[in-house]
Order: structure tokens, then sequence, then C-alpha cells
């Protein structure tokens, strides 16, 4: 989130996003790549695994913090204001049935294959995805905005315009609070699985726990695929305060499920409503 900030302050103004944004891609498609291998070299020196792996990881989050927001600028001088919401809405039914293919790839590698090499090859094969991704983006076309790079802002500038934003927008202020509370409230997924493993999963083979999480994640991806679509008819009767009603509901409904779910099969519910 820091790094987002930061990006919108060290890039405004600049003509071209895509040679930042590979420059940034680059180190983190790099740093993803590492994590294979060191999972591999470190596996029985657990305290310098961690280490490792926390370093390589902690420098790709901050890679992609500092080229997530000019993606999403690039994509927005691609798109006409009334095809947007059509496109993002295809990309992210898409992003779902790829997470479906990946979920399914987890699946057979760690029926198959042992620790710590079952790790390294998912993240291999994560990491080569990610580049195929980066070298598309090489070649992709980009809309350029004005002859050169307007001169940046004094960074006290750049916080007091957003302060009075804030302040003379309403609206903007709301969503700003909303999404600082939505972003709160996403800390609960990952330990909806933790969960599951900690309650009907502790006591079985890691291989076994590596092979339901993977089915969490399929589920995970299955409803957010459909959801995606079914959404968009939704909101066209519904609006946009009746999709959020619903979202509200599905998630009340998943801390339920992971509340009182007294067996494996129906705990995989939780994964449904919050997909």
């Amino acid at each position: 989130l820091g790094t987002q900030f930061i990006s919108c302050w060290l890039y405004d103004g600049s003509p071209s996003k895509k040679k930042h944004l590979i420059f940034w891609s680059f180190y983190h498609r790099l740093m993803m790549g590492a994590l294979p291998i060191i999972a591999i070299l470190f596996h029985q020196h657990k305290s310098l695994l961690v280490i490792s792996f926390v370093f390589s990881y902690a420098v790709a989050c901050i890679a992609w913090g500092l080229s997530a927001l000019i993606w999403q600028e690039m994509l927005g001088r691609w798109l006409e204001d009334t095809k947007r919401p059509v496109v993002l809405g295809k990309r992210f039914f898409l992003e779902q049935i790829a997470m479906l293919l990946s979920g399914g790839v987890i699946m057979i590698i760690t029926a198959h294959v042992s620790f710590p090499y079952n790790y390294g090859l998912i993240f291999f094969l994560g990491a080569a995805a990610w580049w195929g991704c980066h070298l598309i983006l090489i070649f992709t076309r980009e809309s350029i905005y004005g002859k050169g790079f307007v001169k940046r802002k004094p960074f006290s500038k750049f916080i007091g315009e957003l302060v009075a934003i804030l302040k003379d927008d309403t609206s903007f202020r709301w969503l700003v609070i909303i999404l600082i509370f939505s972003a709160v409230t996403s800390m609960s997924s990952a330990l909806y699985t933790t969960e599951m493993l900690d309650r009907f999963l502790l006591d079985v083979a890691e291989r076994k726990r590596d092979f339901y999480t993977a089915i969490a994640t399929v589920i995970l991806g299955c409803s957010v695929a459909t959801a995606s679509v079914i959404s968009g008819y939704l909101l066209k009767f519904l609006g946009s305060l009746g999709g959020i009603v619903i979202a509200l509901a599905a998630a009340f409904l998943s801390t339920l499920c992971a509340i009182w779910a007294p067996v494996l099969p129906l705990y995989f519910i939780v994964f449904v409503f919050v997909g």
C-alpha cells in the first residue's frame, strides 16, 4: 500500500508509464523466480529458509506495489469509459478461470511430488507465467500523453493536494474510508484457510493438507468467476447498492459457516460465500 502511494507521486506527470511498469515488473518477476530456488536449497535449514523467503517475497511485493497503479493507468488510457466496465469484467472472469486451472495443476503436483520439490515446482511455474506476461507487456503499444515529462511536484505539495481533495469532495472521502475498511476486512480471507487446516487437517499428512488447500482454491476461483458473471446481470436490475448488499450478506454468511461448520465438506461452503 505504501509503495502504491509513493508511485502515484513518483510518476505523476510522466507521459509514458510502460517503461516504469516494465522496470518494476522485472524485479517482481526476478524475486518471485528466486523463491523456488530458495525452497529447494534451504529446505533443511528452516531459519535461513524463512529469512531468505520473507526477504525475497517482501522485495517482490514492493516492486509489485510500485507497478500496480501504473498498470491501472495504462489500462485506463487504452479503454474508453463506455468500454471499460465490460473489458474489466471479462478480464476479471478470465483471471478466475486461470485460477481454476492453476488450482487443478497444484492439486496434481501436490498429489504426485514430495516436499519441498512440489513447492519449488509450483513457484517455478508461477514465475514462468509472470515472465510470459512480462514479455507480452513489452510488445504492448501504449498511448502516450504529452511530449515530455512534467516536472514532479514536491512531496509536501502532493500531500497537500490530496488533503484538499479529501476535504472538498465528500463522495471521494467516503470512498477512501470504505476502501480502507474493505482492505482491513480482507485480512480474514487467508485465515479461513488456516482455520480449515488447524481444525480439520491438523494431524493428516502434509501432502494431504496441500491437496485440500488446492481444492479450497479451486472452489474460491469457481465462485468468484461465477459471481463476476451473475453480478453483471444483477446490477442492471438492482443497481450498485444492491450489489453491495448482496456482497455484505455473502461475507456475513461466510463468517457464520466458518464458525459453525462441523465437518470439512460443509466448511468448503465458506469459500463459496467468500468468492
